[in-house]
Order: C-alpha cells, then sequence, then structure tokens
C-alpha cells in the first residue's frame, strides 16, 4: 500500500460510500438476486446511488430481477456467439453453432421474462432497449475486425469499453427506469446506424462530461470497467488471439513486436491513468484500490486455471464430475474450447 493510502484521511463522502457499500451489499444478499454480474452491478450503483436505487423498487421486484440476469446472460452468450462467427475460422463452426443455440436459449428466457412483467409499455421499452444494445454491439465488433491490425491500443481501449458500456446504459435504464435514463438511451435510426454514430451516442461518458448523479455512476462504471478490462485481456490474451479478437493486449503486443516486457508496460501505465482519473469522477480511494487490486487477483486467478486445466485435462478428463462440469451450459464456451485445444 502506498504511503497516500496510509496517510488518506477519508472525506465524509469517501466514508458514506463505504457505508453505503456494506449496506448494500447486506441488501443485495438479502434480495432474489443471483447472478454474480448483476449483484457487481447493482453493489456499485448502492455505493454511489442509493437513494435511486430504492426509489426505483428494484431490489424487491423478482421480476425485474430475473429481466436483468436474462439479460446479463444474453450479454455473454452473445459476445460468444461474436467471438466464434467473426474470427474467421470455419474450423469453429460446431463452437458457432452452439454459442448460436446458447444465444437463442436465452433469448427465450428473456422474452417469457418481460411478458410477466406487470407493466406492459415498460416491458415494451425494455425490449427495444435490448435490441438496440444487440444492434449497437454487433455493428462496433464487427467494425474493429475490419480494421485489422491497422489500430492503436487507445482505439482498441476505446472498442473494448464501447461494447461494455452499451451494456451497462441499458442494463441502468432496466433498473432506474425511462424518466432518469432517456437523455443516454436514445435509438438509432438503421440509416444511421455505424460505428461514428455509436460512439457520439456514448461519447459523453469517454469525455467524463456529466449533468447528475446518475450520468457520473454511469461514467464512474465505465472507469472501474476499463481496468477490469486491461486485467481481463491480458489474461485471456492466447484466446483471444486464437479466436482473432483485437484486444488491447494483443494490439500492445503486436505494437511492440511480440515483447510481452514492453506491452505488459504500456498497459500499466494506461491502467494507472484509468485508476486516477475513476477517483477523480467521484469514487473514494479506498474502494477504487481496493477493486483495481481485487480484478488483479481475480484475473490472475482466472488465468492460472485455465492454462493448468489445459495442462492437465487429459488426466483430469477421467473424473466424471469434472466431464459434467465442462459440459454444462453456464460453462464459458471460450475457455472450454480453449482448454480442449479446439481453437
Amino acid at each position: 500500500m502506498s504511503s497516500e493510502e496510509n496517510n488518506h484521511n477519508f472525506t465524509p463522502a469517501e466514508s458514506k460510500q463505504i457505508q453505503n457499500f456494506f449496506r448494500g451489499n447486506k441488501e443485495i444478499e438479502q434480495s432474489a438476486i443471483r447472478s454474480r454480474n448483476v449483484k457487481a452491478m447493482i453493489g456499485g450503483m448502492m455505493t454511489l446511488i442509493p437513494e435511486e436505487v430504492h426509489q426505483s423498487g428494484f431490489l424487491k421486484d423478482e421480476k425485474f430481477i430475473d429481466v436483468l440476469e436474462n439479460f446479463a446472460d444474453l450479454e455473454c452468450t452473445f459476445n460468444d456467439w461474436l467471438d466464434f462467427s467473426l474470427s474467421g475460422k470455419d474450423s469453429l463452426g460446431q463452437e458457432t453453432q452452439l454459442a448460436n443455440e446458447r444465444d437463442t436459449r436465452a433469448k427465450r428466457e428473456l422474452d417469457d421474462s418481460l411478458l410477466v412483467l406487470d407493466n406492459p409499455a415498460e416491458a415494451f421499452r425494455i425490449k427495444g432497449l435490448i435490441e438496440d444494445s444487440r444492434r449497437e454491439t454487433e455493428i462496433i465488433d464487427n467494425y474493429i475486425r475490419t480494421r485489422g491490425k491497422d489500430i492503436s491500443v487507445e482505439e482498441s481501449m476505446k472498442y473494448r469499453i464501447l461494447a461494455g458500456t452499451i451494456f451497462n446504459c441499458a442494463a441502468v435504464s432496466i433498473i432506474l427506469g425511462r424518466e432518469k435514463t432517456q437523455q443516454f438511451t436514445s435509438h438509432i435510426s438503421d440509416e444511421d446506424l455505424n460505428y461514428e454514430n455509436i460512439y457520439k451516442k456514448y461519447e459523453w461518458i469517454f469525455e467524463g462530461r456529466t449533468n447528475n448523479k446518475i450520468e457520473r455512476t454511469v461514467v464512474i462504471m465505465e472507469r472501474v470497467a476499463s481496468f477490469m478490462q486491461i486485467d481481463d485481456d491480458w489474461a485471456g490474451i492466447d484466446i483471444d488471439t486464437a479466436l482473432n479478437v483485437p484486444s488491447v493486449a494483443i494490439v500492445a503486443l503486436n505494437e511492440f513486436n511480440g515483447d510481452r516486457v514492453k506491452a505488459a508496460e504500456k498497459l500499466k501505465a494506461l491502467r494507472a491513468s484509468i485508476v486516477e482519473d475513476t477517483k477523480k469522477q467521484g469514487l473514494g480511494l479506498l474502494p477504487t484500490e481496493g477493486l483495481s487490486l481485487a480484478t488483479k487477483l481475480l484475473y490472475k486467478a482466472s488465468e492460472i486455471v485455465v492454462n493448468a486445466t489445459m495442462e492437465h485435462y487429459e488426466f483430469l478428463s477421467k473424473f466424471e464430475k469434472f466431464r459434467d462440469r465442462m459440459g454444462t451450459p453456464t460453462f464459458l464456451q471460450r475457455e472450454r474450447a480453449y482448454i480442449r485445444g479446439e481453437l
């Protein structure tokens, strides 16, 4: 821990965030939320804008919780499908088909959860919001791959975070409702749907231009997602290479002709600047540094587990419990294909 952190005196705002964090996590554990991704998102919002979350009634509405959890699942299956289908590898046809089947099933479950909402108008709005999210995500994924290796680390970072930002904005809108989020969930018509217009829609987040607490929370969530994305990309560099995903780590590695030390140094500096900006945007020092350390450890552990499982896959496959776990629909498809040596 740095001397700055050792000597740090908490401001009233930082102390309030810490209190909100623990109170929020207690409420989350008492709610019907099961998804770790949704718990993390709500935890961040309860740390920064607990009043708005309470006013929405989201934590007590199991039907809306089901919708958001199904949306989060759909986002994962959709991203897997994009990675396999846009990899340019004919050998991954079976994985692409499996990803498409998982995505279709997740979409059906989401549609079913929307049908039981008590407010049909809100269900219709959310359905359109999610469709916009998928359209925008597919456009930017297609666009960035057409650029090939002709992109900088900064451009790759923008692309990686833009995809996450699209999901976050839609998810925040599902939680808080239309009135409090309509300024950042506008629809882009088919004729105007391109990378440039999608970026313009979310440009205020990258630039940190906010008008209220909700917008500031969205910006902070994007900053946290940014340094998490760097850790995720570095941990998954071998999988992304196999799938031709232009991740931040791969672009940095290309920039330094495969020199992992120099690439890691550049990403370390980029990550540090994002962590500092997260503090400037309003997240306290302790929550920011705590999240920063936790994500480093989490993705490093993930990398170690995946690589160790791949190395000992033949031995582990002798055990029925391991085979069953690898065969479950919830097991991460990219990692499973990599572990099996199929990428």
